[in-house]
């Protein structure tokens, strides 16, 4: 029995094997069509329906029945090798030789007030003049971290190689509506031993959190922070605070440095309860004055502020739309079919390759056509002429790179919309987020759909600037009066929102014709509608589209373009006197 008769049997369809070589189902699953209308191809696991006109390979089928994973993520094509474990009998070890080390026991009980049941349950240990303090997971030990009790001037700290960082004294957590985080082991042991149990440790320094800690701590809806009561540790807090979500984070304000100085001090469990209760909710300081932006004018001045835009690499849209700027809403139109999905993922997919996080929305297409666009991207060649060698050398490099799906097709909540992007920012620190497209997001008509584009506009743009990050949002345009039109500010559909509240508006054109359907190549025109940022520019730029590639580069000699007022409005072609690029006959018949 193949895999085509294993899954008609798992979904249990009537069907039958027919001399052509295809299994001809009594029903289609997907129109409910009778008998004589979808068949499945032997040799090729093609389906398709005479009926519902759908067609397509077995994969996509058995993923469109819900009979495939969901894919959250394209890194997980490729397998992370974890890091290693140590062997217990190396803790007893350890363990071991502590307590028969008066120096090293001395140096816990007496300069760190730990008692002796507390250096048991947590087996701290010593080696070659270090306290070594185990990092449990599973009841298997992930990692060992060494604090020497005499640095002499030289590192405190140092690790064994080749393990993983891993959150310290997660396992012993119990109540999982509240945990506390603490900038050091030793810190967490303090508040264990002062009655507070549920607290864990940052294992590799308190300004560095890192993504795969954001998980583990998803289920808790308050999360005390308790790093060292010093500028590095309120630093390290407030970064904590906008990974893992302002909202219900708490600062806890300790009466010394930090907790171990609380333990050593006398503080009883009651105080330290105490103090806890009146930890603070991280606040969002809406309120400032002009003194608290100096420091930003000066990076902004000096030409080191990610304010100025990321560079995408199209030198011409850089020029005129001065980069990729966090905190930006961006709206991409353009006639049907004319490219914007494209568009959009190869400004990801170039940002995604320069290192900059990218979460895809795409609603009406699923994430294996935008990565079948994405493998053509990388390799330069069509997706059905490629080696199957160069198909695996391709997804794994674009498994190494941040790009990140969200996977719903069709509508989707606002409310569930900025959950997941609010996530995508905590987790793996995304910074260019595409949506496509806005209509899917509405079910309205008439005044009420006027309505809910603006709110909807408005809380996306809200989304950017409360994460610092750039959304480009896709957009169609009303019905155009006729076809082949460059779609203007005025065309947007729905409401004048669309032209108000976005920061940045795109439109892009291509030629139409039996010629250029034919050609490999052709050459397509971004507009540049509005910028809202002084160091960026109305104008238009000319790129060339290759379809094998699904890349978009400039032609050489290319420049961008200057647009008036007058021209915004009718989409005229530029003076002569005022053009930067050479004329386009192709062009001038169309650009109105």
């Amino acid at each position: 029995m193949n895999e085509i008769e294993k899954y008609l049997n798992l979904k249990e369809w009537n069907f039958k094997f027919n001399k052509g070589g295809e299994y001809c189902l009594d029903l289609c699953p997907l129109c409910e069509a009778g008998p004589g209308h979808f068949y499945i191809n032997q040799a090729k696991e093609i389906f398709y329906c005479h009926k519902c006109g759908e067609r397509g390979h077995l994969l996509s089928l058995k993923k469109r029945l819900g009979d495939l994973p969901a894919i959250a993520h394209i890194s997980e094509f490729s397998k992370r090798t974890p890091g290693k474990t140590i062997d217990l009998s190396v803790i007893e070890k350890y363990h071991k030789t502590l307590l028969e080390n008066s120096a090293a026991l001395n140096y816990l009980t007496q300069e760190r007030a730990f008692t002796l049941d507390t250096i048991k349950k947590f087996k701290l240990g010593e080696n070659n003049g270090a306290i070594a303090i185990p990092h449990m997971q599973d009841g298997k030990c992930r990692a060992i971290k060494y604090r020497r009790i005499n640095p002499n001037g030289g590192n405190k700290y140092h690790r064994e190689e080749g393990c993983d960082s891993i959150l310290f004294n997660l396992d012993s957590v119990g109540d999982k509506g509240w945990i506390v985080l603490t900038g050091g082991e030793f810190d967490a042991i303090a508040y264990y031993q002062m009655g507070i149990h549920n607290a864990v440790a940052v294992t590799v320094g308190e300004d560095t959190f890192l993504d795969e800690w954001v998980d583990p701590l998803e289920p808790f809806g308050e999360i005390f922070v308790s790093f060292d009561m010093d500028e590095a540790g309120r630093k390290g807090a407030d970064k904590v605070g906008n990974k893992l979500g302002r909202y219900r984070c708490f600062n806890v304000l300790l009466p010394l440095k930090d907790a171990n100085d609380c333990l050593k001090a006398g503080y009883s469990n009651a105080e330290i309860k105490d103090i806890m209760a009146q930890a603070k909710r991280f606040e969002f300081k809406l309120i400032k004055t002009p003194e608290n932006y100096f420091d930003q004018i000066r990076e902004l001045h000096s030409g080191k502020s990610q304010n100025k835009g990321i560079r995408t690499e199209w030198n011409n849209f850089d020029s005129l739309m001065g980069g990729i700027r966090p905190n930006e809403l961006t709206v991409l139109t353009g006639e049907t079919a004319s490219g914007k999905t494209t568009m959009a993922a190869n400004l990801g997919f170039k940002l995604a390759g320069m290192n900059h996080p990218v979460l895809i929305a795409s609603f009406e297409m699923k994430p294996i056509p935008i990565l079948r666009k994405m493998v053509q991207m990388e390799t330069g060649s069509h997706f059905s002429a490629l080696p199957k060698d160069e198909l695996e050398k391709a997804l794994r490099r674009i498994s190494s790179l941040p790009i990140y799906f969200i996977d719903v097709y069709g509508e989707i909540g606002l409310e569930q919309l900025k959950g997941a992007i609010y996530y995508a920012k905590r987790r793996y620190g995304i910074e260019f987020v595409i949506l496509d497209h806005l209509h899917f997001f509405l079910k309205y008509s008439g005044d009420h759909e006027r309505q809910a584009i603006d709110q909807a506009l408005t809380a996306i743009k809200s989304w950017a600037m409360d994460l610092g990050i750039h959304v480009l949002l896709i957009v169609h345009p009303t019905k155009l009066t006729y076809d082949n039109k460059v779609v203007h500010l005025n065309d947007l559909k729905g409401s004048s929102g669309l032209k108000q509240i976005p920061d940045n508006v795109l439109s892009i054109w291509r030629p139409r014709g039996e010629d250029n359907s034919k050609s490999p190549t052709n050459e397509i025109v971004l507009y540049i509608l509005k910028v809202r940022d002084d160091s960026g520019d109305e104008g238009k730029v000319i790129l060339t589209f290759d379809k094998r590639s699904q890349s978009y580069s400039e032609p050489s000699g290319s420049g961008p373009r200057e647009v008036s007022p007058a021209e915004e409005k009718v989409g005229l072609e530029p003076s002569s006197s005022r053009s930067r690029i050479p004329s386009r006959d192709w062009q001038s018949t169309y650009d109105r």
